[in-house]
């Protein structure tokens, strides 16, 4: 199933529910509300737990290939465009800031190499949409290298094993292949943000697969960390 039918048909459980995430998702929102402003671009939704105060006071815009994941930022009257962020219907240099939350491990093209592919991709929409001296934003959950690299080897069974469920593939990567993506589109001054809750426990309930809300593994058994990249496109 193509990532826009499946969120067009789990439109809904996905703004329900917290996945377990819920205060690490309010602590990355608050982190990039503090730093968003003037022309804003959030593609595939909305960053989570967004506040509507500090959202009212930008030029948004809200670019997601799924029209059921824009339809409550549309009708909560906020700008939105059916977009693919690998090649995005934007002219250069027309955003301020571009934050992509919780999206990119969804763009995998069924396939843990071709998802670094699609990554690169869309950072390099992502700078071509840049003014110069404009930030990026990637929220997204990271892995440590050797989970990355056992993930790479299991993908193929993990595409089997979601495709039963009509879920497709997710790729979480690793926080250094996003820094190294944003060096080589020629973003400098990266910074990462990791939210680290103080009541957070090991034993809470994370729902790690949207499709399959049933599931549920401890926090401390879910091997992925939460973090916000920042980064600004060079002059």
């Amino acid at each position: 199933m193509e990532p826009s039918q499946f969120f067009n048909s789990n439109a809904g459980t996905y703004y329900d529910t917290d996945a377990g995430m819920g205060t690490m998702n309010e602590l990355s929102a608050r982190h990039i509300e503090q730093g968003v402003c003037g022309r804003v671009l959030s593609i595939g939704g909305m960053w989570p737990r967004h506040s509507p105060e500090a959202v009212s006071s930008l030029d948004l815009v809200v670019a997601d290939v799924s029209d059921e994941m824009l339809r409550p930022h549309r009708e909560a009257g906020i700008s939105t465009v059916l977009d693919d962020a690998r090649a995005l219907s934007f002219p250069d240099e027309s955003f301020d800031h571009v934050v992509l939350p919780l999206v990119l491990h969804h763009i995998t093209e069924q396939s843990w190499r071709a998802a670094r592919r699609e990554v690169q991709k869309v950072l390099g929409e992502v700078r071509r949409v840049l003014k110069a001296g404009g930030q990026i934003w990637i929220s997204e959950f990271s892995v440590s290298r050797p989970v990355y690299w056992v993930e790479a080897a299991a993908a193929p069974v993990t595409r089997l094993v979601l495709g039963f469920a009509g879920i497709p593939l997710v790729v979480m990567h690793s926080a250094e292949f996003y820094r190294g993506v944003l060096l080589r589109q020629r973003f400098t001054d990266l910074s990462s943000y990791y939210p680290a809750p103080s009541d957070a426990s090991w034993r809470d309930p994370i729902r790690p697969i949207i499709g399959l809300p049933w599931l549920k593994v401890p926090r401390g058994l879910y091997p992925v960390r939460p973090v916000v990249l920042s980064a600004v496109a060079a002059w």
